[in-house]
């Protein structure tokens, strides 16, 4: 954990655990990484996936030091910041499907829709 951070020989040393979902914060985040360690080479970063309820309650009990979280959420608990990224959605259908010819879908476009989420 953050604790673990030590200095060695004048330089930083440790391990950050960082839990989130995909998102497209994502890159922001290996970009971060990389300017990090360029600095700072002994620093060991853990990515833990999950989704929003398992990211808050693994760092809750102190297994993670950082998370990422989408959607809302109380954070009166915690010191956090608010990120400014979008996430983009899709679909996959067939051509006959007649949503495969509209510009843009909405939530009430996919009401009577089967669906599958990965």
């Amino acid at each position: 954990m953050l604790a673990d951070i030590d200095l060695y020989d004048e330089e930083l040393e440790g391990d950050i655990h960082i839990g989130a979902g995909e998102t497209n914060i994502m890159r922001l985040i290996g970009k971060a990484f990389k300017t990090i360690n360029k600095q700072y080479g002994r620093i060991r970063f853990h990515l833990h996936s999950g989704n929003s309820i398992d990211i808050q309650d693994q760092f809750e009990k102190g297994l993670l030091d950082i998370v990422l979280l989408v959607g809302e959420c109380d954070r009166s608990k915690y010191n956090s910041i608010q990120l400014k990224d979008t996430n983009r959605w899709g679909i996959v259908t067939l051509d006959s499907n007649p949503l495969a010819s509209k510009e843009s879908i909405k939530l009430k476009d996919l009401v009577n829709e089967p669906l599958i989420f990965t």
